[in-house]
């Protein structure tokens, strides 16, 4: 679930049909600016006057036994004060905090987290959805026919529209044949500098690639080689997007890597609020900006389903990628060994270190220490 973390103020204002409610009916811990004696004198009242009816808190544990107040004063007052290290250690973050509008746009914009203040507090962006479908603009040389009706060319900012840039300061990709089909990144790189805000604090950013690396060659030389390439050309140009400094890192399955890693098969671009899919991948443009194939392609925030229906919610479907995540880097750490001539897993972080000798327990992606 979304760590959760707003003011008494903002839970007593809220009422039971809101969006907002809803939301933290989803969780299962929701956190306080209280002290434990505070909460535990709402959760727990020993006067009857402050019972089912009167006590909002004691009426949303009784209604839903799912969620667990906890209490946090301490986290609220350090941010407060200015003191945001907090903040880095909570990526799924939702921050509602006694602080005005405009601090809590800068935390926001400064630390690629969702922040509002407790007098304007609106999880709707939390519920947004976009879909494109990406017709193929490439002529089938194959059965010597043009497109009947040429379809139209979508950029990058038609299929992530100015609504869908949520706060983000941690993204994992997978795509198992991104450098198969786009051996520049070039369309990676045009999703990134999309997703991330100019406004974000220098070297903040984590990104983390995990793709499969078997399909260059058989021979160990042939994929060193190529996994070396990789990080080599890419780490230094995705490290400058929007001068943000990135933390960029590789991970890549080789030879005969465990049944696990097939399971991510499916394209999917993780971020802090949302999850990004392509049907068929993420390296869609050819080298004249044309779509190379049909797709749907969808960026979702995490409660834009399964809020009023019996649908699984998109947070829901990012714990469960990123358990597959954490199990997937578990596994390639305990199994590094830099003199292995056939790694299941290549690792790689900076262009200027040997990346076929790096460990993956130098891994310091943000989400993925989160759910690990």
């Amino acid at each position: 679930m979304a760590s959760v973390y707003l003011t008494k103020k903002a839970f007593e204002s809220m009422e039971d049909s809101s969006l907002e409610y809803n939301i933290l009916s989803k969780q299962t811990k929701v956190y306080v600016d209280m002290t434990d004696d505070q909460l535990d004198k709402l959760l727990i009242p020993d006067d009857e006057s402050l019972g089912y009816g009167t006590n909002p808190f004691f009426d949303f544990q009784e209604e839903h036994v799912n969620v667990t107040f906890s209490a946090a004063k301490e986290i609220f007052d350090q941010i407060k004060n200015g003191n945001y290290s907090a903040i880095g250690k909570i990526p799924d973050g939702i921050f509602v905090l006694d602080v005005d509008e405009k601090t809590a746009e800068n935390i926001k914009n400064s630390f690629g987290v969702l922040c509002m203040s407790e007098d304007n507090m609106d999880f709707s962006i939390l519920t947004r959805r976009h879909t494109e479908f990406c017709e193929r603009e490439i002529k089938d040389n194959a059965v010597e026919y043009d497109l009947a009706t040429k379809p139209r060319h979508l950029t990058f900012a038609d299929l992530i529209p100015e609504d869908m840039i949520l706060p983000c300061n941690s993204i994992v990709v997978i795509d198992k044949y991104l450098f198969d089909d786009d051996k520049e990144g070039k369309c990676l790189i045009g999703i990134l500098s999309r997703l991330l805000g100019k406004k974000l604090q220098r070297s903040y950013c984590h990104l983390l690639i995990i793709f499969d690396n078997a399909k260059v060659g058989t021979s160990e030389e042939n994929r060193k080689e190529a996994f070396r390439n990789i990080v080599t050309g890419l780490q230094p140009i995705i490290e400058k997007i929007n001068d943000l400094r990135i933390k960029v890192e590789f991970l890549a399955g080789d030879f005969n890597p465990p049944k696990m890693f097939e399971d991510m098969h499916n394209r999917k671009i993780v971020t802090n609020y949302s999850i990004i899919t392509a049907e068929h991948g993420f390296g869609m443009y050819d080298n004249k900006d044309h779509m190379k194939w049909d797709q749907k392609f969808t960026i979702e925030s995490l409660y834009s389903d399964g809020i009023n229906t019996t649908s699984i919610t998109p947070e829901k479907e990012r714990q469960i990628i990123m358990k597959k995540v954490c199990s997937i880097v578990r596994y390639a750490r305990e199994k590094f060994d830099k003199n292995n001539p056939r790694p299941q897993f290549r690792f790689g972080q900076d262009a200027k270190a040997n990346p076929t000798k790096i460990s993956p327990k130098d891994l310091v992606n943000r989400l993925e220490r989160f759910y690990e």
